[in-house]
């Protein structure tokens, strides 16, 4: 007996049908509804899926929590596979107003500071004799910290495809983007639009916002004042704050100790992997936008608990 089906004798609703007998007409309606809203047609396979999920949807008593709370519909769904991408996405567009804390990643998430970050790197790889990157090249490398973002310049202009941080010469690269960008990297660096409304928004709603970056604590604290993002955040965790970095979820757990804030009824708002690990090590719902540094990462297929591609999307569609 799977998860779906396990409680199944202890049905009491009169919109769940047993295992085995007629599925659920309401569920079915409601599934088969949205199908039709995304324009879908499904396989003969999808169907049966759907009808399966359907007859073993057990967890709710009555149609209102079928309707409340149909992202654990997307879970069986995606167990079961054999789904559309566009109807998982649809299901797993879960509503975020019961959140009392949202924590935001910095770097992809709330500003692009892209266009700084590729000015240090080349400048640092013209001070090492080599040749820059470029801006659009440079972007594409953003997203995994200043380490990885060293080796990739150096991997693409030597053409070695072997150096990584143990190299000497990495790491003094390394050291000199880092002093670069300490000149830099408030500069051209500029908020992605809707970020300030998003945030003062939720504070009047009475929610707790933090900032959970890897970006280390002397960048944060040159880039905020410039981005007037100074005194908005409840709580700032950077990424020398603690021993560890996201994906771990030390510094997530930090930020949800400073608001006094349980894993359940909080979310993380980033663009990366690392993002994506440190929600589900943490327990808090995760959030990933499609514009960020997300580099091979697919946000769409990825298994976030929610993409959006505009940060008013948090309170346009907060249901």
């Amino acid at each position: 007996m799977n998860f779906l089906s396990m409680e199944v004798c202890n049905n009491r609703g009169t919109n769940i049908c047993p295992k085995h007998q007629q599925p659920s007409q309401l569920m079915l309606r409601f599934v088969r509804r949205h199908a039709r809203d995304l324009c879908l047609t499904s396989s003969g396979q999808e169907r049966k899926n759907t009808e399966f999920l359907a007859d073993s949807y057990i967890h709710f008593q009555n149609s209102k929590q079928i309707i409340d709370e149909s992202a654990t519909c997307c879970l069986g769904l995606r167990m079961l596979g054999g789904t559309n991408n566009a109807m998982f996405s649809h299901f797993s567009g879960f509503g975020t107003r019961g959140m009392q804390a949202f924590l935001f990643d910095f770097d992809g998430t709330l500003v692009d500071s892209a266009p700084d970050l590729t000015r240090a790197l080349d400048s640092a790889l013209t001070r090492a004799g080599l040749p820059g990157v470029g801006l659009e090249l440079g972007t594409k490398m953003v997203g995994q910290g200043a380490g990885k973002l060293v080796e990739y310049a150096l991997c693409h202009v030597t053409q070695d495809k072997n150096i990584t941080m143990a190299d000497p010469f990495c790491r003094l690269l390394l050291s000199v983007f880092l002093e670069e960008y300490e000149v830099v990297c408030a500069e051209t660096s500029k908020l992605y639009p809707g970020a300030i409304e998003v945030i003062a928004t939720l504070k009047d709603r009475g929610k707790q916002v933090g900032l959970v970056t890897n970006k280390p604590r002397r960048f944060v604290d040159l880039m905020l004042p410039a981005l007037n993002l100074h005194s908005v955040f409840d709580s700032i965790v950077a990424g020398d704050d603690l021993l560890t970095k996201k994906p771990d979820p030390a510094m997530v757990y930090k930020a949800l100790t400073d608001m006094g804030v349980a894993p359940a009824s909080a979310c993380l708002v980033g663009d990366s992997i690392a993002d994506l690990g440190a929600a589900r090590a943490a327990g808090v719902a995760s959030i990933l936008v499609s514009f960020g540094y997300a580099g091979s990462l697919k946000v769409h297929d990825c298994g976030a608990d929610r993409v959006i591609n505009h940060l008013m999307d948090l309170i346009n569609n907060d249901t």
